[in-house]
């Protein structure tokens, strides 16, 4: 089973060099590593170094990750490139895309500041991620993009359900919430997790999208994350036995883990529910079904039917979406 988390990872970090870089004004990699250095910041939550991040725009909007700030009762302050620290508060979060804008408080001056591209980069692309590498300042990273496309990617100890795309590199701890970016120095992406198997980095990023970056620094508000209560995993993913408690050549997938007292709980559900469709699509994927939450809002409703281990009779069960708070 692969499981994805936002904090660990036991990889040793792995330099890139980027001589061979070019950016708009040169074609030197230092250029490009000063261009994003001097827009990207550190962020201390409660004094304690959580991640890093990034000037969105002139007036002293930060992104960084959200689950790097989404805690109660805290303080956040951030370090700029010039080392100043300054306290920030909380605009607004997506953590559909796990990403938080952040505002410098009591700021005038204008901040120099990344632009971000109009897409993600066509897979094979160099990408570089730029942050506090185990917590080690200053880190430019080298990575290629690893799919076409947006995905999707659970984080269960967070219970979020998150939408990103993948890239190939190493992302240890303290880069959270960090820039991505092109040879052109643009915004790809922003950092929030990897993807780990049986507790070890596999050496896949998980990287929130440009156009979530950009709504969100558009809007400069909050957007209601709609959620099951539960992860997903695909039902060929499963052990032998468990798989042939269903009928030949059946295709779904599973709800697992489930939290208490959550949408797909409430709904009847356990950890042995197989979900065959959704709104009367098939379901093969877990994207299948991620993709259908993602666009619907809280509260909504949803229609699957579900199989029971040992049965062969479907039935349809309605689902009331949560909100990720």
């Amino acid at each position: 089973m692969i499981r994805q988390f936002p904090g660990i990872l036991i990889i040793a970090v792995i330099l890139t060099a980027l001589n061979g870089c070019t950016t708009n004004k040169s074609s030197h990699g230092r250029d490009l590593y000063q261009h994003v250095k001097t827009a990207s910041v550190e962020i201390l939550v409660n004094g304690h170094l959580e991640g890093s991040g990034w000037f969105g725009d002139p007036e002293g909007y930060v992104i960084t990750a959200a689950h790097a700030v989404n805690k109660t009762n805290i303080t956040i302050e951030i370090i700029s490139g010039e080392k100043r620290r300054l306290p920030a508060e909380i605009t607004a979060i997506d953590r559909g895309h796990d990403i938080a804008l952040l505002k410098i408080n009591g700021s005038k001056e204008p901040y120099p500041f990344l632009k971000i591209a109009t897409g993600i980069p066509e897979p094979s692309k160099p990408v570089y991620l730029y942050g506090a590498a185990l917590f080690h300042h200053g880190i430019m990273l080298g990575g290629i993009v690893a799919r076409d496309g947006t995905t999707f990617t659970y984080y269960t100890d967070r219970q979020m359900l998150v939408r990103c795309y993948h890239v190939t590199a190493p992302s240890p701890p303290g880069t959270s919430g960090g820039p991505w970016i092109d040879r052109n120095g643009a915004v790809v992406g922003n950092q929030s997790g990897f993807i780990t198997h049986h507790g070890t980095g596999a050496g896949i990023a998980l990287v929130a999208p440009p156009d979530a970056i950009q709504r969100l620094i558009t809007s400069r508000k909050s957007i209601p994350t709609p959620t099951l209560g539960c992860g997903l995993e695909e039902l060929w993913t499963q052990s032998p036995g468990f798989i042939k408690r269903f009928p030949p050549g059946t295709e779904g997938v599973i709800t697992i883990p489930i939290h208490a007292n959550g949408p797909v709980e409430s709904a009847g559900l356990n950890k042995e529910s197989l979900i065959l469709s959704v709104e009367g699509k098939p379901v093969r994927y877990k994207d299948d079904l991620y993709k259908t939450i993602h666009i619907r809002k809280p509260g909504d409703t949803i229609n699957v039917k579900v199989l029971a281990p040992d049965t062969t009779t479907p039935r349809d069960v309605k689902i009331t979406l949560g909100n990720l708070e």
